[in-house]
């Protein structure tokens, strides 16, 4: 059971416990979710500069209902960062928090043909200087 995610509602009928008071017990005092850094703007952007690595990838995707998304990972399939949009600035904005010694680390990164992750890719680059 433990190889793979499951809700505290489906332990009830395991345990013999109130899955959503457990839910609620992880949530308000086990978990470290409301000391998290990122909690504030985790709706529009997540970073994670420990998963960068020399060679990046920058892709969008859709996750849902057609909100797009930008995804920097490192070659072994870590993420880096999720941006909402494919906006250029938004993405440079969030790459640019990535430490410069961390970024001076980066060699390539690997992007589809879309036009604005072009300009991407020439920014982290030239983002590592600044």
């Amino acid at each position: 059971m433990d190889s793979y995610p499951i809700s505290s509602n489906s332990l009830e009928k395991f345990y013999y416990i109130d899955g959503t008071y457990l839910g609620e017990q992880y949530n308000k005092h086990l978990s470290d979710y409301h000391d998290w850094d990122q909690k504030d703007q985790a709706d529009k952007w997540l970073l994670f500069p420990a998963n960068c690595g020399e060679y990046l990838s920058l892709d969008e995707t859709s996750l849902c209902n057609g909100e797009l998304y930008t995804i920097l990972t490192n070659k072994k399939g870590s993420i880096v960062a999720i941006i909402e949009g494919t906006n250029a600035e938004d993405i440079i904005k969030v790459i640019k928090q990535i430490p410069s010694n961390t970024r001076d680390y980066v060699k390539g990164v690997t992007l589809d043909m879309v036009g604005a992750m072009g300009k991407n890719r020439k920014e982290l680059y030239l983002s590592k200087m600044s």
